[in-house]
């Protein structure tokens, strides 16, 4: 039995350190040949592999290195045929000595580049991955999901969302499971692919990968292909010529040197990384056949992750089941208790101007963008929103119809290089998609849930080439979400948002009567029509006399229509669309006067609210109706449409503080309270009069009462924004805001007491915060001895504690940072994570480990 040896890890060292001296690279010719040694060995030895005694010792000694240090020499008997053998290499000429992991990661640099950048150009705004990257999670996807039932537009993402039971990894779980502890079910990592409907962020998740590729191994290659590119060449083909050429920078590449490309592949070290599966161009069909055919030979000795939409993964027969699949998860919205990837990403694309990014972030979550919350979860939707954002300075186009028209358009143009389309196609293709949403959302069931046969004979055959199907898949508009539960057999398609199919729909409507008769029903009655009537309306192509005759259409119903049922629902209708003309009002008011039917009358008196602020007419009846009326119900609604409609009005104003003495009914009271604060508009937190007076009707009110609570509640929010209280900047950020909550609470336990101080709110609050603040820097002194922190701080179980998403940001990592001085501001900076988000976890962490704290303290 031969006997051989590997390198240790230090020894590796030593020998590397001894070569550089020398000037060689870790193949020279002068060093095989001063060691007489084949370049296979000298490989070997590189790579930690056993090699023999002889060779090992002669390695070394050709660069003056003691064989002793540099060998594990408890591995000196193992046999050399453990290990793979290398395949013979040609013993090449200097001019091949080439780093071919130099070369990929130099070939990576321009993947790095988003995906969105030639939309975004034109505005000024490029990102590279790095700066704009937000981690991705990752599902198992074993089997095809099977659909059910009716999904609502506003949570519409649900359609792509995997079943409940599927197993589903954060981006460092994946990577640490799949690509390094290679624990994936069927390929063992060897063979993974990333799937999803466009945009969803496959290619982000490709480049990801490679980053970890040269960040987390010694001497493996990640080698990129889209497979666009390819147009029509294999995989060898491509990889021995159009790769190794621009790799190199050669004119022509030799056969030597292509040899040499496939001795990576061999020796395993190569990562395949193939972008697009879905936009390889091929002969046939199926490019999923097509890739199999073509991982053979030696290119088969690579480590492949490649992409792919899920139309194309799940279009028929799989030849890649020798693949474990992985679909890419929507960004979540969260809390301190989980990742707010939405938001993440904003503040990471407004980088330079945050202020605008907290802007956005606050207008996805005001009532009434539900529908687009929902829709942005994806990376793409995402990220033209941002630029809608940022092109517009803080503002959202007029109309919903305008901001869809947009996202419309920039995916035609996203797509243009790839699949590119005349505008007389799009509008051909866009006409169809709203003939085949018309009549998907009149359905009673699967409104949004497409089946195969019912988009076909609008569309015709998704496998044939030009067809209407055929291109809407090709573009996203359209993708398959799984199969039909009630029928394995039937494939299942959903719009690339319900919300675009709302969209498609309202644009083929052209006649209003459609909304007042179809099939026996009036439509505006039903949930799902009312969002296009909308969508509908806000049409720039649609004759504005249109519109007024479905209006005029819908108040004669209100006057003639005996069934309150009917009357009540236009009402609503007529407060939720928008308009505030005369005839309106006037058809309120006179329901409101006529009218029987509390429920009506109730609805009346809000959709008069929702008309423009400040309309008289509208206040006036509300006005009138408020001392009128003994109907609680009734008198609470038209306290609040006082409140929408007439901010400021000394009339409501008078008329409110009429209810509020004079009801009997503590939810009136409360309504007529809370409608009052709102009549003095927002309070000015650096006004002290306002502060004062606020402080002065929370007394007035009994004790507990809701309308104290309210009060309270306005005034607390008037403290806390005040640029003039004491402390700020003075301690730490959960120093200080321990002390405020503290403060304020102590405020509302003693408004009633008999304190001059209370004269003034910001000089009590002030006299307060510096009482608590002195107290709590008294206690921060009582510090651990250094030794005795740094002890607690090696403990495992603190080590594992970190905020969601952000592994980096443990418990440990943050208590020392801290300790060491850093600031709150630069931490955030740094981890990229909100001020008020570390600091809700590091006080987490400290009441969490306090039990430890104590009993380290009592040893």
């Amino acid at each position: 039995m031969a006997v051989s040896l590997k390198a240790s890890d230090q020894g590796l060292q030593l020998v590397d350190a001894a070569r550089r001296k020398r000037g060689w690279t870790k193949a020279s010719v002068e060093w095989r040949e001063a060691a007489q040694v084949a370049p296979a060995s000298l490989k070997r030895f590189w790579l930690g592999r056993p090699i023999n005694k002889d060779t090992f010792v002669a390695i070394c000694k050709a660069v003056g290195v003691d064989w002793l240090q540099a060998a594990e020499l408890q591995n000196e008997s193992e046999p050399e045929n453990q290990e793979q053998s290398l395949q013979p290499v040609k013993p090449l000429s200097s001019s091949l000595e080439i780093d071919w992991r130099q070369l990929a990661q130099e070939m990576l640099v321009d993947r790095k580049r988003l995906t969105t950048n030639p939309l975004t150009v034109r505005d000024g705004l490029t990102f590279n991955i790095d700066e704009i990257f937000v981690p991705l999670g990752l599902v198992e996807r074993q089997q095809q999901a099977r659909r059910s039932g009716n999904v609502f537009p506003e949570r519409g993402s649900q359609l792509y969302q995997p079943e409940p039971h599927a197993r589903m990894f954060q981006q460092d779980e994946f990577f640490e499971q799949i690509l390094r502890r290679r624990q994936s079910p069927i390929s063992q990592g060897r063979r993974l692919a990333i799937l999803g409907e466009p945009g969803a962020g496959k290619t982000t998740q490709l480049q990801t990968i490679a980053n970890w590729v040269f960040k987390n191994t010694k001497q493996d290659i990640a080698i990129w292909i889209a497979l666009a590119d390819l147009q029509g060449k294999t995989l060898e083909t491509y990889l021995l010529e159009d790769w190794l050429k621009t790799a190199t920078r050669k004119v022509r590449v030799t056969e030597a040197m292509q040899e040499a490309l496939s001795q990576q592949f061999n020796q395993g070290r190569v990562w395949l990384l193939l972008d697009g599966l879905d936009e390889m161009v091929t002969n046939t069909a199926n490019p999923l056949a097509e890739i199999a055919n073509q991982l053979t030979g030696w290119v088969a000795q690579a480590r492949v992750v490649l992409t792919c939409r899920l139309n194309v993964w799940d279009a028929g027969k799989n030849a890649l089941e020798s693949f474990d699949a992985y679909r890419t998860l929507n960004f979540s919205y969260g809390d301190v208790l989980s990742t707010d990837q939405v938001g993440q990403f904003i503040h990471h694309w407004f980088n330079n101007n945050p202020e605008l990014g907290n802007q956005l972030r606050a207008e996805l979550d005001q009532p009434g963008q539900e529908r687009l919350k929902d829709m942005v979860k994806n990376p793409l939707r995402l990220a033209l929103l941002c630029r809608t954002w940022a092109r517009r300075q803080g503002k959202l186009p007029h109309t919903k119809v305008a901001l869809y028209q947009q996202f419309a358009e920039a995916l035609y143009e996203w797509k243009q290089e790839r699949f590119p389309t005349t505008s007389a196609q799009r509008q051909e293709l866009n006409a169809a998609l709203g003939r085949l949403s018309r009549r998907a959302i009149a359905q009673n069931s699967s409104r949004f849930r497409l089946q195969h046969r019912f988009i076909s004979s609008e569309l015709g055959e998704a496998d044939e080439e030009g067809s209407l199907f055929h291109l809407a898949l090709q573009l996203g508009w359209l993708n398959q979400v799984g199969v039909a539960a009630e029928n394995p057999d039937e494939k299942v398609y959903a719009f690339f948002h319900p919300t675009f199919q709302e969209y498609f729909a309202a644009q083929a409507i052209h006649d209003w009567q459609e909304f007042l008769k179809s099939d026996n029903r009036r439509l505006f009655f039903e949930p799902q029509w009312q969002e296009l009537i909308f969508l509908w309306q806000e049409r720039k192509d649609i004759p504005k006399q249109q519109k007024e005759n479905f209006i005029d259409a819908l108040i004669k119903q209100l006057y003639t229509s005996t069934d309150d049922d009917t009357r009540w629902q236009i009402a609503k209708f007529l407060g939720e669309i928008g308009a505030s003309n005369k005839d309106i009002v006037n058809a309120l008011t006179e329901l409101l006067h006529n009218s029987q039917d509390s429920y009506t009358r109730c609805q009346a008196a809000t959709s008069l609210g929702r008309i423009d602020p400040e309309n008289s007419d509208a206040i006036n009846t509300l006005l009138e109706l408020l001392p009128n009326s003994k109907d609680p119900w009734l008198r609470q609604r038209v306290a609040e449409s006082l409140e929408q409609i007439a901010a400021g009005n000394s009339d409501a104003i008078k008329a409110l503080t009429n209810l509020l003495s004079t009801s009997k009914d503590e939810w009136t009271r409360e309504q007529a309270t809370k409608s009052l604060l709102g009549q003095i508009g927002a309070v000015n937190p650096n006004k002290s009069e306002e502060l004062n007076a606020l402080l002065l009707e929370a007394k007035l009110h009994p004790p507990k009462s809701k309308e104290e609570r309210i009060a309270l509640t306005k005034l607390i929010d008037g403290i806390t924004k005040s640029s003039r209280l004491y402390g700020k900047g003075k301690v730490s950020p959960d120093v200080y805001n321990q002390a405020l909550d503290a403060v304020l609470s102590e405020i509302c336990k003693k408004i009633r007491n008999d304190d001059s101080k209370q004269d003034d709110v910001i000089t009590w609050v002030n006299f307060l915060l510096e009482k608590h603040l002195t107290s709590s820097t008294s206690r921060e002194e009582r510090e651990l001895p250094s030794d005795a922190k740094y002890t607690l701080l090696q403990s495992e179980d603190i080590k594992s504690k970190h905020i969601l998403g952000h592994p980096e940001a443990n418990f440990q990592a943050l208590a020392k940072r801290r300790d060491a001085g850093e600031f709150w501001k630069d931490i955030s900076e740094d981890w990229r994570i909100p001020i008020s988000k570390l600091n809700t976890f590091y006080n987490f962490c400290v009441k969490h480990f306090a039990p430890t704290l104590k009993e380290y303290l009592h040893k």
